[in-house]
């Protein structure tokens, strides 16, 4: 994206500008709340504009030359306590910019802020605007409450977003590496420099959650990597405190892939010796303890955390609404479904398309608390399934808390105790409430799943919300780990990832490849969806014994396995390794009146990629119309030109289909031929007829 520098206001907008500033002071200080976003926006392209033609024509504090005639300039202001002062236009950039960016967040939305997120980008590349000015920005960002202006940034266009971060570290960057022309008062350089380090290790966790917002956690690490190596590269400075963010990267680095499992532990323990010299021993220490993370080293019964300070004051108790809110690995077929019941709830069903829309990940993200260098988002059901997930939101209509009486304000806790005694161990009263709720939808046919034995095991992890008037968040609080095995699931999760079955060191051409491959063209991804099928579907049939799960027994005699139970083997081998690319797959896809087998899609710098795969058998009767009409079809329906016709052969001793060809060549020849030049169509076909034992002298044929 292009940035054109702020240029100065004319001079005869200077005295106007003037009382645009002054006039915002005074509306802050009688409104509460000022909505008018726009207006905002303007104020702050306003005060820079006039900024830069006041230091271009100011001979003195509080004067300005306009068309050789000198005026004078003041903004009026008031203190703390509320006496009227005047201001000068340099010394207000910290209390001006603080206020109108808390203004902005209190109303603004992601369109709205794009906007403001380009404009604060183009005036700190201006190079009229001293560092000074610049700090007042990144301080009034980072001094918005709960991090919220990074929860915005995350949910920016992916292309801004990582421009708007680059920013802000080029200009660390700068500061750090000589200060003196920059904070000549020596008694604040320490502490101004310190803000500047941290300010780095936040911008960083914000660009790693820019990358999985997006669902594209391959990119964590290699930003990690691209950033340590970067500042490792920097001349040494005696204000650059790279020991410091060395450890901080490496720390980073270890907690991400604890996390999503993206490389493997020999590779990372590589990377920290090669960076040991510029960490501290006890840093380094926790970060290779960090790295020997083990779920099996330790147990947890029952887990409840509750960060906001509870503050029932001054709310009618009728009006408090309740929200119980968990994610469940089932898919809805529409998207949201909100059922309602009667006058005492509402219920909403929605999908998952990342994981911060899982309010158990979001929640615990944002404590950032850890366990033996696992942060807790491990407990998260969204974490390796966002495909497959449902957010459920249960809004209650009114105060609903059967684990703690409140009392003058205060939360006091009920004993649990009997009841956990009766179920001979935990207790969520929550879950009754729920299953009670989902039970009456299954009763009249209206819950979205086909679930037969509904009961507590259908939530592991549940966080409870508490809202007052105007939807103000008054108190909430997670729980996890509420079902006996939901420890060992999550274990389950860590133990059988993708890492162990995927990308362990015995199969590097899919490690290489997925993590390798940049993915920045329509073309390029087709060319990695076709790859992808190839290097692990392929493989896994025709070389890693998966064809024997592609027949079963039939009349007595081994047949081919159906194309529906062919399609759900194909799409559970090949998500895991697509979600750790941020590729999402989708499967019966209603598409030009008829059901597309897999729609694969991708959106990078908010660009969206779709690949259309469907899948035929190679007996199939309608073979060549699947490849010449029907793919077409899904293909201009979905709005693209990218397709995979994904072929299975089984034709052997065993099974003597298709009949009307006598060898695989001789179907690829034919389909070669008859595929469509309108369209980018590749055909793929995979053997899976009966595999002859390595052991065996005819095995070599496979080679060949």
């Amino acid at each position: 994206m292009k940035y054109t520098k702020i240029k100065p206001c004319c001079g005869s907008d200077f005295i106007s500008n003037l009382q645009e500033i002054s006039d915002y002071f005074a509306a802050r200080k009688m409104i509460p709340v000022i909505t008018n976003t726009n207006r905002l926006i303007n104020i702050i392209k306003v005060y820079f504009e006039t900024l830069i033609y006041y230091l271009e024509n100011s001979p003195e504090k509080f004067h300005v030359n306009i068309k050789q005639k000198l005026y004078e300039a003041k903004i009026n202001g008031h203190t703390e306590t509320g006496q009227q002062i005047s201001l000068d236009l340099e010394d207000i950039s910290g209390q001006l910019i603080e206020n109108v960016i808390y203004d902005l967040a209190k109303t603004i939305n992601p369109v709205i802020f794009a906007e403001v997120a380009q404009l604060l980008n183009t005036i700190i590349l201006t190079p009229t605007i001293s560092s000074k000015h610049i700090i007042s920005i990144l301080n009034g960002e980072n001094k918005l409450p709960q991090g919220s202006w990074y929860t915005l940034l995350r949910q920016l266009p992916e292309k801004l977003a990582v421009e708007t971060i680059a920013i802000r570290k080029a200009f660390i960057f700068q500061i750090i590496e000589s200060p003196e022309k920059h904070f000549p008062d020596n008694l604040n350089r320490n502490e101004n420099l310190s803000s500047l380090h941290s300010a780095f290790e936040l911008y960083l966790k914000t660009l790693l959650r820019i990358h999985i917002c997006n669902n594209h956690y391959d990119e964590t690490n290699l930003a990690i990597i691209n950033n340590l190596e970067e500042l490792i590269e920097r001349t040494d400075s005696k204000y650059l405190d790279k020991k410091r963010l060395v450890g901080f990267l490496l720390t980073q680095l270890v907690l991400n892939n604890n996390l999503f499992q993206i490389e493997r532990k020999d590779n990372l323990r590589e990377v920290i010796e090669e960076h040991s010299e510029y960490i501290d021993p006890d840093i380094l220490s926790r970060i290779y303890e960090e790295l020997d993370f083990d779920p099996e080293n330790f147990e947890i019964g029952k887990l409840c955390v509750d960060l906001l300070e509870p503050d029932f004051s001054g709310e009618n108790q009728d009006d408090i609404k309740t929200v119980i809110s968990f994610v469940v690995p089932f898919i809805a077929e529409n998207d949201p479904i909100i059922c309602k019941l009667n006058d005492r709830a509402e219920i909403i069903f929605s999908k998952i398309t990342n994981v911060f829309e899982d309010p158990i990940y979001s929640f615990l993200d944002s404590a950032e608390m850890l366990i033996s260098g696992m942060p807790l988002t491990f407990f998260a059901d969204s974490i390796g399934n966002v495909s497959e997930s449902t957010r459920i939101d249960i809004v209650i209509n009114h105060f609903y808390h059967p684990d703690f009486e409140l009392i003058e304000n205060n939360i006091v806790p009920i004993d649990l105790g009997r009841e956990e005694a009766k179920r001979g161990g935990r207790y969520s009263p929550h879950k009754d409430q729920i299953l009670e709720f989902l039970w009456e939808l299954q009763q009249n046919e209206k819950f979205p799943f086909q679930i037969k034995n509904l009961n507590s095991e259908f939530i592991s992890n549940y966080l409870v919300s508490y809202l007052g008037n105007g939807g103000k968040l008054l108190h909430h609080k997670l729980f996890t780990i509420t079902n006996f095995n939901s420890y060992f699931e999550a274990k389950n999760k860590f133990i059988n990832n993708l890492n162990a079955h995927y990308m362990s060191e015995d199969i590097p051409e899919i490690r290489s490849y997925i993590l390798d491959t940049k993915i920045n063209s329509k073309k390029s991804f087709a060319d990695f969806c076709y790859r992808l099928l190839e290097i692990t579907l392929k493989k896994s049939i025709e070389f890693g014994g998966l064809n024997s799960a592609f027949w079963e027994d039939r009349d007595k005699k081994k047949a081919p396995i159906l194309e529906p139970k062919a399609q759900s083997i194909i799409y559970n081998q090949i998500r895991f390794l697509a979600e750790i690319k941020g590729i999402r797959i989708s499967r019966e896809v209603f598409a030009s009146n008829g059901s597309l087998d897999f729609h694969f899609s991708y959106t990078k710098n908010d660009i969206l990629m779709n690949v259309c795969v469907e899948l035929k058998n190679a007996h199939h009767e309608n073979l060549e119309h699947g490849l010449t009409t029907q793919l077409p079809l899904y293909i201009k329906d979905i709005g693209s030109r990218e397709g995979i016709f994904l072929v299975l052969w089984y034709k052997s001793e065993k099974f003597t289909k298709p009949s009307v060809f006598d060898d695989i060549k001789e179907l690829e020849d034919f389909l070669l031929k008859k595929s469509p030049k309108k369209y980018r169509i590749k055909s793929l076909i995979i053997d899976c007829s009966p595999k002859i034992s390595p052991s065996l002298k005819l095995s070599k044929t496979r080679l060949e």
